[in-house]
């Protein structure tokens, strides 16, 4: 139960995909996997921003901003395959 803003079960879901779907990643075939293990693992959280379009603003950034050192290590795994 959410206290102080909306929890991510909450939100439209074709919102939240749209939002993950803007990042790089190093295979189009993980994106589906990786975003279902995102929302199953924050589902129940609370955003903590005021509005939905401040968070699916912060989650873009976010992705963008991590992606590119975890493709990095996806692509290594890979190689070591």
């Amino acid at each position: 139960m959410s206290n102080y803003t909306t929890e991510l079960r909450k939100i439209k879901e074709s919102l939240v995909d749209d939002a993950l779907s803007q990042y790089t990643i190093f295979s189009e075939d993980y994106r589906k996997p990786l975003n279902t293990k995102i929302k199953q693992h924050f589902w129940y959280n609370e955003i903590g921003l005021e509005s939905v379009d401040q968070f699916l603003f912060q989650l873009r950034v976010k992705m963008n901003e991590i992606m590119p050192y975890y493709n990095q290590m996806y692509e290594a795994e890979l190689i070591k395959r």
